[in-house]
């Protein structure tokens, strides 16, 4: 970095040492008396280093006195290892905590070396090299294997030997220490796994120079090798994995010297436009007879006939990949047990064919958002043929479906999910049926049939969705409500939902008719409401909403959102977002005839408990409802100490942002006219041209923690907030 000035950072001293080590070997928890001492000497033998004082300490917590004294002889009579000057001790530190895993989780390990340094490491492309491997020998499911290696995933996170990581696009990944890693591509010379990673050289000298003749793996990110032609070499080779820049032509090699070869990954990182991209592979990929798992991403690949050759088959990803037709004779893998056609496009409809497929487990299909012209995305027919009684998991989406991000579910965590588009409901096949009773995403786009509300016409007619933790509905002009209850015979239920959201639905009035059953909405963490030109009504005053934490409104002609009774049910709302929402008067208010009417007059009870309204909301932003008249009754300000963001814009009726408190002047109120925001840090207030203050006059406000403060076009506003700063 051309630093000017460099600060060393020093190993630990024995003080520190001992302290850190302490916190993860937990010795203190132990029975045995003498286990002080050797627990001490173990700390000394690692050198001051917080990596391997870590390690060392979680590998031991938890173990007899027999198995610390074994590791502090180990640590004291350890060879010095054929390494960099300085990291021989270290190595021998860390290396304890790789010998104390089981044979099958040291196989993990060594195949997360096989990534560049602090490159994320997606559990999924873990799960699918570790069964290509068999590192955890034969299954009965694949879902039991996925949680084996999920499992020792988990040992190694324990070992700090994986740490968590987050990617830029979302979802969980790993990631390893650069000395970790370093750890491990030694530990796999020692052992006869050699593992060779390429970042800098054209693969075509390595292969050509012999280098990767001996290898276990073999690894290359050198995003400029466009062409290999020469003959692998390589029969302890069981992973290779090539990723470049562009299209790769491979035909004049040879794969006949690769047959011990397990799992291969061949990715381009033009993925977003894979025409552009060709792979050229050469017919002897046929004799990769011990190939068990192939990854394909972002190529344009032609023919894919060679696939049915590969009978040892069990994962098979094809991810972001364009082809001619999948092909029926497919149905002769009879060992796959994943196939990912995710963002997939082919020349055929001939999508059917994975009906053919009845030992698939794992399924992934989606349309590809590159479509263009010729290139055909999959129809929701082919489902009708599928075995959907032996899917454990499936990802099947078809283009045009909306689809928005939910804190609830990444990625990562999405077992069942089904994106589906002009279904109609009163005719479902025996197979969608199954699959929508197991799902646990659903994205429903303009369906139709007898279904003027979703529960309980849509479920029943599912047969029940027991497992739906979020449901997406958009444009679906059938649907007036979410929830009937109207009618005596509503005996189906939703226990999972935690995500909702509706988008254009244009004849949605009511997100629920009549008062929910005890519990309906009680998991409910997210809400969110798009283009519901028509929704007036959304919460009943009977609703409580106790999980709620994201409410995003845009676009809807609801007039009042919460009762007061509704809002105290709001103990964990963090965000409340609302836009254009043209008719909005009040967000809080308590009115004769619920949280529907229009006459805008408050009526506090006496008996009100305004800590408990709203206690944990800390962003409110509320923009362009022009009729917006007041946010909350000013007994609400109490309970929104947790407030760190709030953002008002072109709300222009609105006078006060907090309202004129009931002319009765109820008594405990009188008595503490003074509030305060502690955390609040960012207000904004923009083209609020009836704005006079934040509160009315007798009421004081402070906000001490405020950073952020744009006020503009509030022409009006004399008094901005007293006690702690008078602006305006």
């Amino acid at each position: 970095m051309d630093c000017q000035k460099k600060i060393w950072l020093d190993l630990l001293n024995e003080d520190e040492a001992w302290a850190l080590f302490k916190r993860h070997a937990e010795p203190d928890n132990q029975s045995s008396l003498s286990l002080s001492s050797v627990a001490q000497d173990i700390a000394r033998e690692c050198k001051g280093l917080p990596i391997a004082i870590q390690a060392v300490g979680r590998s031991l917590k938890g173990q007899s006195i027999h198995e610390w004294k074994i590791a502090l002889e180990k640590l004291r009579s350890s060879k010095p290892v054929d390494v960099e000057d300085g990291q021989g001790d270290v190595f021998s530190c860390l290396k304890l905590s790789y010998d104390y895993l089981k044979d099958e989780n040291k196989l993990l390990f060594l195949i997360c070396c096989i990534f560049p340094e602090d490159y994320d490491i997606s559990n999924e492309d873990l799960i699918r090299c570790g069964v290509g491997l068999g590192v955890y020998g034969e299954y009965q499911s694949f879902d039991l294997a996925r949680s084996q290696i999920m499992v020792g995933i988990n040992k190694l996170v324990d070992a700090c030997l994986l740490m968590h990581s987050k990617r830029q696009w979302g979802g969980i990944a790993l990631k390893m220490h650069d000395l970790i890693r370093d750890l491990g591509l030694w530990i796999a010379s020692q052992e006869g796994r050699t593992i060779m990673v390429n970042v800098s050289n054209d693969l075509n000298s390595l292969i050509g120079d012999g280098v990767i003749n001996d290898q276990f793996a073999v690894s290359s990110w050198y995003r400029q090798t466009n062409q290999i032609s020469t003959l692998f070499v390589a029969a302890k080779l069981e992973i290779l994995w090539i990723e470049t820049g562009g299209s790769l032509d491979i035909s004049s090699a040879s794969f006949e010297g690769l047959q011990g070869l397990k799992v291969m990954v061949l990715s381009s990182s033009c993925n977003y436009n894979p025409i552009r991209c060709d792979l050229s592979l050469p017919p002897s990929i046929e004799s990769l007879s011990n190939l068990r798992t192939l990854c394909l991403r972002g190529w344009n690949l032609g023919d894919i006939s060679f696939l049915v050759k590969l009978k040892k088959l069990e994962v098979l990803e094809l991810k972001s990949c364009v082809f001619n037709e999948l092909l029926n004779e497919i149905a002769n893998l009879s060992k796959l047990k994943l196939l990912d056609l995710s963002e997939c496009a082919s020349l055929s409809e001939n999508y059917e064919a994975i009906g053919a497929l009845l030992e698939i487990e794992e399924l992934y299909v989606s349309g590809a958002s590159y479509y263009r012209g010729m290139w055909r995305n999959p129809s929701p027919s082919f489902l009708d043929n599928v075995a959907a009684t032996r899917l454990q998991r499936y990802v099947i989406k078809f283009e045009g479906n909306y689809f928005f991000s939910s804190r609830v579910i990444t990625e990562d965590l999405i077992m069942r999910a089904l994106y589906l588009k002009s279904i109609n409901i009163s005719s479902l096949s025996a197979s969608i049926k199954i699959l929508w009773q197991k799902a646990e995403y659903v994205d429903f786009g303009g369906f139709h049939g007898d279904c003027q509300n979703f529960v309980p016409n849509v479920v029943r007619a599912v047969g029940g969705m027991k497992d739906l933790v979020l449901l997406q509905l958009g444009s679906c002009s059938q649907i007036e409500c979410v929830l009937d209850t109207t009618s005596n015979d509503v005996d189906v239920e939703l226990p999972a939902l935690v995500a909702l959201c509706l988008i254009d639905m244009r004849n949605l009035k009511e997100v629920c008719r009549g008062p929910p059953p005890v519990g309906f909405f009680e998991k409910l963490e997210e809400l969110y409401i798009f283009a519901c030109m028509q929704l007036r009504s959304i919460f009943p005053r009977e609703c409580k909403l106790p999980k709620l934490k994201i409410l995003k409104i845009d676009l809807c002609k609801a007039t009042v959102l919460f009762s007061v009774s509704v809002a105290q049910s709001l103990s964990q709302l963090e965000e409340l977002i609302i836009t254009h929402c043209g008719e909005l008067k009040h967000i809080i208010t308590d009115q004769e005839g619920g949280g529907d009417t229009n006459t805008g007059k408050e009526i506090v009870p006496a008996s009100h408990n305004s800590h408990l309204i709203l206690p944990n909301l800390k962003r409110l932003s509320i923009r362009f409802c022009r009729k917006l008249e007041s946010i909350c009754p000013i007994f609400c300000i109490e309970g929104l100490e947790k407030l760190e963001e709030i953002e008002l814009e072109n709300d222009s009726r609105l006078k006060y942002v907090f309202g004129q408190y009931d002319q009765r002047d109820h008594s405990s109120h009188q008595k503490n006219s003074q509030f305060q925001f502690p955390m609040l840090k960012a207000l904004t207030l923009k083209g609020l041209h009836n704005l006079c203050s934040i509160c009315p006059e007798k009421y004081h406000l402070s906000c001490p923690s405020l950073k952020k403060l744009q006020v503009l076009d509030c022409e009006n506003l004399t008094v901005l907030y007293e006690n702690g700063a008078v602006a305006s």
